[in-house]
């Protein structure tokens, strides 16, 4: 339900802007999406050997709401930085719905960054359910 950003993000005004038009987008094609926060953590992640990874917050269940934190390698191309954030946000869905295994969480993911990536780019809305 809420975004919110941390980490070297906050001092690039182009990366912070594209992190809401994301998740502005995902959160109208993605209903589920609305009933959680999360947090987009951009650091450097070259010693993870990945671009981004997605955690449920240790403080999730305070207030009985879920809370999601997405970390996004901050050095990305645009393009991979745009698919990585909509693979992250895929997870976060999985997670709501209850999927939990890890092959075809990743399986899943892998597919719909990109079928996403294209919607996102020509601006398609239709909602997913």
């Amino acid at each position: 339900m809420t975004l919110f950003t941390s980490g070297d993000l906050q001092v690039c005004d182009h990366s912070l802007h594209l992190v809401k038009e994301v998740y502005d987008w995902f959160y109208i094609k993605y209903p589920e999406f609305r009933k959680v926060d999360v947090e987009v953590h951009q650091c450097n992640l070259t010693e993870s050997n990945c671009y981004g990874f997605c955690q449920i917050a240790e403080d999730s269940n305070d207030y009985g709401k879920q809370e999601f934190l997405v970390h996004v390698h901050y050095s990305l191309p645009e393009k991979e930085y745009i698919k990585t954030i909509l693979h992250e946000f895929v997870h976060i869905v999985q997670t709501i719905r209850g999927l939990f295994d890890d092959e075809l969480r990743e399986t899943e993911a892998l597919l719909l960054e990109d079928v996403l990536y294209d919607e996102f780019k020509q601006g398609v809305t239709t909602k997913v359910s």
